[in-house]
């Protein structure tokens, strides 16, 4: 295989090229992955000496590291994406959720882990500041470690905590809330996957909802570990500081009703022909920002009678 590094090329000699396939195939994806990173690294360096290639054209290979969230009270505010472009403009890391949220107790399902940020940048400098941040607020509230992180290093300048930590009220963003009128406890006897119809594959179907809308959008209540207190219904917030939050917050809503629409037709249909059936094919992602769908037929089975208390009818 030819390496392709800033500034040259290194190809092999033909006469060995059968010989090094072989040895590549014998290795596992991580052990090449390495191997041509030091061998980049060792041809920059000899460039750079001999002058061949300036020291500012060398770039930093992008790392990566993992912070779990999932056992923290705090863990809704890491999921905002408020908080995401605040720990970005301090550190240059990009910050992104991952894994599922699991109860306490729980097994996560194989191959899956649990709630944790993702954070990729160009210096283990700045990936320590960043995780710094994020363990701060992961232990804010907690009378022990406040306690134990008066003695370790000052809080990052210019670092100030979220408002309100834990709450799901915060001063600087407008807020709306999308009541799910199905229940997440009927619909586990029945065999239908609420939850990931709700997200959709890879939490598809919520990204989808915030790229076309602009706002933010996280699954709470019933189930989620998240709000547990309320009713199961799409949290949507977006930044009061932007121009187009009011536009933003009525587009996901609608958004989010459209994807309601179709989940309650899609269960209705799969409660009636195959009510045993555990894993229906999932329901299709929301397409277009149209007039929303406020509620499911009444007649379709585990639908909740009622709106949950404290969540905000869904207007269009």
């Amino acid at each position: 295989a030819t390496l392709l590094t800033s500034g040259c090329i290194v190809a092999p000699p033909r006469s060995h090229a059968k010989m090094g396939s072989q040895a590549a195939d014998a290795k596992s994806v991580a052990e090449r992955l390495n191997a041509a990173q030091k061998m980049r690294e060792k041809i920059n360096a000899m460039l750079v000496a001999k002058g061949m290639l300036p020291k500012n054209a060398v770039q930093s290979p992008i790392q990566s590291r993992e912070v779990t969230i999932n056992d923290s009270l705090n863990r809704t505010i890491l999921t905002k994406r408020t908080t995401h472009e605040m720990i970005s403009k301090q550190t240059n890391v990009a910050v992104t959720v991952r894994g599922q949220y699991i109860p306490p107790g729980s097994r996560p399902p194989l191959g899956t882990k649990k709630l944790y940020l993702y954070l990729q940048g160009s210096s283990t400098e700045d990936l320590e500041k960043a995780e710094g941040i994020i363990r701060k607020i992961l232990n804010a509230g907690s009378a022990s470690n406040s306690a134990r992180n008066k003695s370790k290093k000052p809080k990052p300048p210019g670092f100030s905590f979220p408002k309100t930590l834990g709450s799901s009220k915060i001063a600087s963003e407008i807020t709306r809330k999308v009541a799910v009128r199905l229940t997440v406890n009927y619909c586990k006897t029945v065999g239908y996957p609420l939850l990931d119809k709700l997200k959709g594959p890879q939490d598809g179907y919520l990204k989808h909802i915030e790229q076309t809308s602009g706002a933010s959008v996280v699954l709470r209540g019933d189930g989620t570990g998240v709000a547990a207190g309320e009713g199961l219904h799409f949290f949507i917030s977006a930044p009061k500081d932007s121009a187009s939050a009011v536009s933003a917050v009525n587009s996901a809503e609608q958004l989010a009703n459209n994807l309601l629409q179709t989940i309650h037709k899609d269960f209705s249909v799969v409660t009636s022909s195959a009510p045993a059936k555990a894993n229906p094919a999932p329901a299709p992602a929301p397409n277009s920002v149209s007039a929303p769908a406020h509620s499911a037929p009444a007649t379709a089975p585990g639908l909740a009678q009622s709106t949950a208390p404290g969540l905000a009818q869904s207007t269009a």
